[in-house]
């Protein structure tokens, strides 16, 4: 009979270490960030890559906006205001090629992500509890801040196509080549830095500077408290 139970719970514990898996606060928000990514490494210029490419953006506009408002409800019209422009430009980039639209467009996309960003920054800091959910948080911010800082770059390649040492930019590769600052975002936040691709321009130096100290400083910071709450935690669960 005891073996019976303890089997049941054992059960049980396995159910719901699954369902907090998959149904955590940033799993669908972390999960469409990777969709995105995936969708980005094959984009070829092509309209049909593009589309792909949009459909990914707006899933992960539209998880980002209620996974925000399931704990903040208030936010929902300001978190709309920012995403209908976003999905709006987005859907018009692949037919309407103009630097204009890529420029709003980024913009409208940059504002998003520094939004959502901080919301689940603060949530992830305010935890009391270090959990795997708070971990997805943390890296949910973190891809956040590679793919924000890769529209930076697009936005400034966009005004200048020699502002970065990356294939030259054409009225027609508007937009097209975001694997490219993709890639060389998450190379300066990681502070790897190849040298395949190098910022040529002033502000580009200056946003990659930017970046790479904020990735050093965010890793450094966001590992810190989350071994301080495991340390208290544990603490507080040793204490009699």
């Amino acid at each position: 009979m005891n073996q019976e139970n303890y089997s049941t719970s054992s059960t049980d514990s396995e159910l719901i270490g699954i369902q907090q898996l998959l149904l955590g606060r940033f799993s669908l928000l972390l999960l469409s960030l990777l969709v995105l990514l995936i969708a980005a490494s094959f984009s070829d210029g092509a309209l049909i890559s593009k589309i792909v490419f949009c459909l990914g953006l707006t899933s992960l506009l539209l998880v980002a906006v209620i996974t925000i408002c399931r704990r903040h409800k208030d936010l929902l019209s300001f978190g709309l205001a920012l995403a209908i422009p976003t999905l709006l430009l987005s859907w018009v980039m692949p037919f309407l090629n103009h630097f204009l639209v890529g420029i709003f467009h980024n913009l409208f996309i940059m504002l998003f992500f520094l939004f959502v960003s901080y919301h689940i920054l603060h949530a992830v800091l305010n935890d009391d509890d270090v959990s795997l959910d708070t971990i997805r948080g943390a890296v949910c911010v973190y891809l956040f801040a590679g793919i924000g800082w890769a529209y930076l770059y697009d936005t400034l390649l966009i005004i200048d196509a020699n502002s970065i040492e990356i294939a030259a930019l054409t009225e027609d590769s508007i937009g097209t080549h975001i694997i490219d600052t993709i890639y060389f975002s998450f190379v300066t936040l990681s502070g790897l830095g190849y040298g395949d691709q190098v910022p040529i321009t002033r502000p580009a130096k200056l946003a990659a500077c930017i970046e790479v100290i904020f990735g050093q400083f965010f890793v450094a910071v966001l590992v810190a408290r989350l071994v301080g709450l495991h340390l208290r935690n544990r603490h507080e669960n040793s204490s009699p």
